[in-house]
C-alpha cells in the first residue's frame, strides 16, 4: 500500500545486485513518476506485485532483467504499468503470472522521440527470459507490443485472439504446451490449428520460426 511519487532522478526504488532470501512483496504500491529498478537482483522466494499501480510513461516501469527468481513473479489480479516491463535474461523459476493484469506503452508525444530504451515501443519485454514453471497470461494490452524474443518456458497459458497486440515479436520462444488462460480453469487450452494459425498470421511476421514451434508442439 506505500506509495511513491516523482522521485528524483526518477527512481522510486533501487535494488540492483539485491540479496533477498525470501517474497519482495509490493501489493497495491503505487509508484508514479519513476521506476522500480531490480536488475540482477537474487530473491528467495515471490515477487508479488499484485493490484501495484505503476506509472512511468516514457520509461520502464520494473526491471527484473538478469534477476534469479526462485518463486513466482505475479503481475496480476488489477496490476497496472504505464511504461515497460523488462524481464530480458531473467531466470524465474516459478511462474510468470499476468491474469487481470494490464500494460501500457504511449509517452507524451513530446517524448517518444527520446524514449530510446525502447526502440520496438513494446510495454513488456522477456527477451530470453526463462520462466521454468509456465506463462499465463489473460492480460489486457492497451498499447504497444510486447516481446518474447528467444525466451522459454513449460507451457504458455494464453487467449490466443485477445492477449497478443501486434507488434508481437516471438521469434525464438520456445514452449512445450498450451494451457488456459485463466489459472483455476481445467483444460487443455486453445490447441485449435485454425485458431493459432490466425494468432501467428496476425503477429508473427514474415519469420518462420513462431510457425515451426507452434507446429512442433
Amino acid at each position: 500500500g506505500t506509495r511513491l511519487d516523482h522521485p528524483r532522478d526518477h527512481r522510486c526504488l533501487i535494488g540492483i545486485g539485491a540479496q533477498i532470501e525470501g517474497d519482495l512483496r509490493l501489493p497495491r504500491l503505487s509508484a508514479h513518476g519513476g521506476s522500480l529498478n531490480l536488475r540482477a537482483a537474487r530473491i528467495g522466494g515471490t515477487v508479488d506485485a499484485q493490484a501495484a499501480d505503476l506509472r512511468n510513461p516514457d520509461d520502464k516501469t520494473l526491471g527484473l532483467q538478469h534477476a534469479i527468481v526462485a518463486g513466482n513473479v505475479r503481475m496480476c489480479q488489477g496490476f497496472r504499468s504505464d511504461g515497460l516491463v523488462l524481464l530480458n535474461r531473467a531466470d524465474i523459476q516459478g511462474r510468470l503470472r499476468c491474469d487481470a493484469g494490464t500494460f501500457t506503452w504511449d509517452p507524451p508525444a513530446e517524448r517518444r522521440e527520446e524514449a530510446e530504451l525502447n526502440p520496438l515501443g513494446s510495454a513488456f519485454e522477456a527477451i530470453s527470459a526463462t520462466v521454468r514453471a509456465g506463462i499465463g497470461l489473460g492480460w489486457k494490452i492497451e498499447s504497444g507490443g510486447v516481446d518474447f524474443t528467444d525466451a522459454t518456458t513449460s507451457f504458455l497459458a494464453d487467449r490466443a485472439e485477445q492477449d497478443w497486440p501486434t507488434p508481437s515479436h516471438l521469434t525464438g520462444f520456445t514452449y512445450q504446451r498450451w494451457a488456459p488462460a485463466i489459472m483455476t480453469d481445467h483444460g487443455r487450452g486453445d490447441w485449435d490449428p485454425e485458431v493459432r494459425a490466425q494468432w501467428l498470421a496476425r503477429v508473427g511476421g514474415t519469420d518462420s520460426r513462431p510457425w515451426e514451434q507452434a507446429a512442433k508442439v
